[in-house]
């Protein structure tokens, strides 16, 4: 068994993040260097992403859920209008993914199976 947090900063945040990269750049005509502040990561590694020389594991799969998709694009235009940074955008994601009941696919989309959720998540959707 592993608790759902870990799994969202291990696997979720780090696919998540490329998605973004990849949306805020191309789309928004960011530099890489603003994302790479947007989202605490290195410009090095957004030009990877934005460029294809590295491909992100899990962000493929997540990007086919179409509520992920969907979070993709809210997500990147908070960022894109400088009010918001993936950091203070953390949170609420990872809420949305329970009152959207989207926590099973995803789980699945990131090969987790008998994820433990948080309590806090799980007692506020009931």
């Amino acid at each position: 068994m592993v608790y759902y947090c870990q799994v969202f900063n291990k696997k979720f945040l780090p696919a998540f993040r490329a998605l973004l990269a990849s949306k805020l750049v191309k789309e928004y005509g960011l530099t890489q260097t603003e994302v790479a502040r947007l989202l605490g990561v290195k410009q090095s590694l957004v030009n990877y992403i934005v460029t294809g020389r590295r491909k992100v594991k899990y962000a493929e799969a997540l990007g086919n859920i179409g509520f992920i998709r969907r979070l993709v694009d809210e997500t990147a235009g908070e960022l894109a209008s400088g009010k918001k940074t993936l950091d203070e955008e953390a949170c609420k994601i990872c809420s949305q993914l329970f009152r959207e009941n989207a926590f099973d696919e995803v789980m699945r989309a990131l090969g987790e199976t008998g994820v433990i959720p948080p309590r806090t998540l799980v007692n506020e959707n009931r």
